[in-house]
């Protein structure tokens, strides 16, 4: 990544030998699907009506630690817009709607830390 990502406001730049720091996603998958409508005449003739396009971004971590899975779900949460600053350094405002975080445990460590997979799905607001 050019960048590191940055969510509402918190660096993801950790990794499991850092301390201190929300863990660095494994990848990132950017959408830029069209807005609009297709409408079709009664000849059967169809048009698009374009309004605009709106980003997406996949935000996945292979895994992730308590702290950074603490975090991402509570980015998941919010019923606002917020801040997002994608690997490229570009700002964003964009939200989370339902069906967009998922986890699954992946192991616990012998000291009893537990890590986990994240997907989250970020929208262009």
């Amino acid at each position: 990544m050019a960048s590191d990502l940055v969510l509402n406001g918190t660096t993801y730049d950790g990794t499991p030998a850092t301390s201190g720091h929300k863990w660095k996603p494994t990848k990132i998958t950017f959408k830029d699907p069209k807005v609009g409508v297709v409408l079709e005449a009664a000849s059967g003739t169809r048009r698009y009506v374009h309004r605009g396009l709106k980003r997406t971004w996949e935000i996945t971590w292979d895994i992730a630690d308590a702290s950074t899975r603490g975090a991402v779900r509570t980015l998941a949460a919010l019923t606002t817009t917020w801040s997002f600053t994608d690997q490229l350094g570009v700002s964003y405002t964009v939200q989370t709607e339902p069906g967009d975080y998922s986890e699954e445990y992946k192991r616990t460590d012998p000291s009893g830390n537990l890590y986990y997979a994240l997907k989250l799905t970020v929208r262009e607001g």
